[in-house]
C-alpha cells in the first residue's frame, strides 16, 4: 500500500486520528456559523450534557417569549443598527 504524502493525504491522516483516536466530531463546513462564529448543533448537545439546568432555565425564560418580563434579571442585550455597532455610552 503506498502513503500518500500529498497536504490532502496529511490532512486525512491527521483528521482519521482525531476522530478514531481523540472522538473528535467530523463535521463539514456548512455545519458551522460564519456570522457567530459557532457549530450551534454541537453547542447546543454540549450545554445540554453538562448543563441540563441552566439549558432548562433558558429555555423557559419569559425573554423568549411574548410574556411579561418586569423584574427580569441579567439581562444581555444585542442592539446592532446596520453596519454600526452601539455601544453603551450611545444609550441615553
Amino acid at each position: 500500500m503506498s502513503t500518500n504524502t500529498q497536504e490532502n493525504g496529511f490532512e486525512k491522516h491527521i483528521v482519521d486520528h482525531l476522530v478514531n483516536t481523540n472522538g473528535y466530531v467530523l463535521r463539514t463546513s456548512k455545519d458551522y456559523d460564519t456570522i457567530n462564529c459557532v457549530d450551534s448543533e454541537l453547542l447546543f448537545q454540549f450545554l445540554k450534557t453538562t448543563q441540563p439546568k441552566a439549558v432548562q432555565n433558558t429555555i423557559s425564560s419569559p425573554l423568549l417569549s411574548d410574556n411579561d418580563i418586569t423584574g427580569a434579571a441579567n439581562i444581555l442585550l444585542n442592539i446592532t443598527y446596520g453596519a454600526n455597532q452601539i455601544q453603551c455610552c450611545d444609550l441615553h
